[in-house]
């Protein structure tokens, strides 16, 4: 079952460039990267909360396109909450990883589903074969920590470029495989992104726009194109986005409780 086929789609999904990717090649020259570059691409300091409302696209081979509206909140590295936004009315989900819980609540149904966070559960219902962790710190802006086999990369080699649009990264596991390529903007923002698996096979690719609000850079679109049979495509459209501490918010704000006498699924 995918949230995304649970729903009629009410656009039709047009992603200008994003259906196929083409990467031009620079001759790049080996520099040293500032350790504060870094920190910022893969959201390190672990306390950024951001909030947006989110135009959010499916594509998928042969002929499923879908779109809808939903509002998030994300905290890197494991907390996430998502509420559907319909026309009018009720909203048609809730959906929440917390520290590892998986919950989805459906209103219209009368159910809840939930149970632990896994690749499984996220490619159930949103058709994007990741770890949880993976979606998480992309839906901020950051890039993931790198995985192999699911599990954190414990020590990882990185190295990095430089060509005439910018920046580049490679970055290595310890046995020198390539786990992530990702080349910055001018102004060393994340442009684009692309993991490899156990094997050094793409698994995806994305891509990334940004918002300058004064000192600050605020995602404004990110593209996740899966390397799968199914070329999925997911856009986020972000607006209304904010960058806060957990002070904002109020405790236990990614649990999801469980309403009275809606029926209870267990996908474990």
């Amino acid at each position: 079952m995918s949230l995304f086929i649970l729903f009629p789609a009410v656009l039709s999904l047009y992603l200008e460039g994003c259906a196929s990717f083409r990467t031009a090649s620079y001759e790049e020259t080996p520099t040293v990267l500032d350790e504060t570059i870094i920190s910022d691409i893969y959201s390190i300091d672990g306390e950024k909360i951001l909030r947006a409302m989110a135009t959010v696209n499916l594509l998928q081979t042969p002929d499923i396109r879908q779109s809808h509206r939903v509002a998030f909140v994300v905290r890197p590295p494991s907390n996430l909450k998502v509420e559907a936004l319909p026309a009018f009315g009720i909203p048609d989900y809730f959906f929440s990883i917390n520290e590892g819980s998986f919950k989805v609540f459906i209103p219209g149904k009368g159910r809840m589903y939930t149970g632990k966070t896994s690749r499984d559960t996220i490619f159930s219902f949103f058709r994007l074969d990741m770890d949880a962790r993976e979606i998480i710190a992309l839906m901020a802006g950051a890039a993931p920590t790198p995985l192999l086999a699911g599990e954190e990369v414990g020590e990882r080699r990185i190295r990095a470029f430089r060509n005439k649009e910018g920046y580049s990264l490679k970055v290595y596991s310890d046995h020198d495989r390539l786990l992530q390529s990702i080349r910055l903007d001018s102004n060393s923002r994340m442009r684009e992104l692309e993991v490899y698996n156990h094997r050094g096979r793409l698994r995806y690719h994305v891509y990334f726009e940004w918002r300058e609000d004064g000192m600050t850079a605020k995602p404004r679109r990110i593209t996740i194109a899966m390397a799968d049979l199914h070329a999925t495509v997911v856009d986020f459209e972000l607006d209304s986005v904010s960058i806060g501490t957990e002070d904002d918010l109020p405790k236990g704000f990614f649990d999801l409780p469980v309403p009275p006498g809606v029926e209870l699924i267990f996908l474990d």
